[in-house]
């Protein structure tokens, strides 16, 4: 009991995750108009179309059955030309329905290559806002990583998402109504089938992000490896002492390792599928078999009406497991955004002083540090502490001492790239 409780409290704050992770929509979408207003709004309407084309499509389909049907009985009952009038309406709505994909297609490569384009602008404006002090920090620089590798391509597919669920949720209503009609009890099959696909997808997409925030760091280990092994200025060093072979070995094992941790969870999330897959097939499978009796028994019940409600059955069936991977991939999309979002908020904490004053070319007063301390983040020992000197203008002085003992420190304090302690 225990157990079971736990698994429905882990459920219900997964979900409850993300719906918070609603409040990511904003942030895409003005990213989205910010890069292409006009390929954002033409996107949205093609996948809109395009989720609500399937069911006009069935509804033409059930016409046409059921006019054939009743014309083979009755061969002056029904014109030719009512029954032709239908078969070309539904070659119509596929010719639309293809025409919307290639729309859609060509509007999200472009609107992908135009956010991708407004979001290093963001980067790299606020990587020049920030002090020095930031990117020597190992946090930063995963951070900084996992805004430029991971998120790149979110907002783009967030809306697609987003607008593609509200499609499939439109064309559902239609589903819904002719299921009801059928039997309100088979509305229990469609949440029967869609609670386990919500949760697998919302549980590994979670799961997929924490995994590739946890190799952040490798990932920079690998590129700086693979940098030292393949760049100019690092040959010469790497084969005069002999250091290919250990690099070659921990930049495999590090390539090695993340195969494997995404291996697991790529196999993980894929058997969970498919046992939900098996689900969905039996329920739909005893549904079809109460509608054939249903159909046997019931005069009122035409080929065509009983072609229609399986594939209404068919297609709600698609179309929630389609709300719920939407869901599961807009969540994921929405935690890697989170990433962009925070770095973008980072603030430098050098403030200015007061107007910047324009370099001269000749120093006419002298520098003096008077009491100078400074730590580097997250450092156990000060690199410098109580430091004074006075530099007179026009002297020259050579500042000596080991590595690490705070040459270069100096030199920035003195170009204002830090501030003391």
């Amino acid at each position: 009991m225990k157990k079971t409780n736990g698994h429905f409290k882990r459920i219900a704050g997964l979900v409850a995750r993300c719906l918070r992770t609603l409040r990511q929509a904003p942030v895409a979408f003005g990213l989205l108009w910010s890069a292409d207003p006009m390929g954002t709004v033409l996107t949205q309407l093609a996948s809109l179309a395009h989720g609500i084309m399937p069911a006009v499509y069935l509804y033409c389909s059930k016409e046409v059955i059921d006019s054939v049907t009743q014309w083979l009985g009755a061969r002056d009952g029904i014109p030719h030309s009512a029954v032709f009038f239908l078969v070309a309406a539904g070659a119509a709505l596929l010719i639309q329905e293809a025409t919307g994909l290639l729309l859609g297609s060509y509007m999200s490569e472009r609107l992908s290559r135009r956010i991708a384009i407004r979001i290093r602008e963001l980067l790299l404006d606020k990587a020049a806002q920030l002090d020095v002090t930031f990117f020597e920090t190992p946090a930063f620089h995963d951070r900084l990583m996992r805004a430029q590798q991971q998120s790149m391509g979110r907002p783009t597919s967030m809306a697609a998402t987003l607008t593609g669920g509200l499609a499939d949720l439109v064309g559902l209503l239609a589903y819904v109504v002719v299921l009801w009609q059928f039997s309100p009890w088979s509305l229990l099959i469609l949440v029967a089938v869609t609670a386990p696909v919500l949760a697998v997808e919302l549980g590994f997409g979670h799961l997929g992000y924490v995994t590739v925030q946890g190799q952040t760091e490798g990932e920079r280990r690998i590129g700086y490896i693979s940098n030292l092994l393949t760049s100019p200025a690092a040959a010469k060093e790497v084969r005069l002492f002999g250091l290919f072979p250990y690099l070659r070995e921990a930049w495999s094992g590090l390539c090695q390792r993340h195969c494997r941790q995404k291996d697991s969870v790529a196999l993980r999330r894929d058997v969970s599928r498919l046992v939900v897959v098996i689900l969905r097939v039996g329920l739909m499978f005893a549904f079809y078999v109460a509608v054939v009796a249903k159909t046997a028994r019931d005069p009122a019940m035409t080929i065509g009406a009983m072609i229609m409600v399986v594939q209404a059955m068919k297609l709600a069936c698609t179309a929630l497991a389609g709300v719920a991977r939407a869901a599961g991939s807009f969540y994921a999309d929405s935690l890697f955004l989170e990433d962009l979002v925070e770095f973008l908020k980072l603030q430098p904490t050098l403030q200015a002083t007061g107007a910047p004053v324009s370099a001269v070319p000749l120093l006419q007063q002298s520098v003096e540090f008077r009491s100078v301390n400074f730590a580097y983040p997250a450092a156990e020992s000060r690199v410098l502490e109580d430091v004074s000197f006075r530099i007179e203008s026009g002297e020259r002085i050579a500042v000596v001492g080991e590595n690490g003992a705070g040459k270069t420190t100096l030199v920035k304090l003195l170009a204002r790239l830090y501030d003391p302690c």
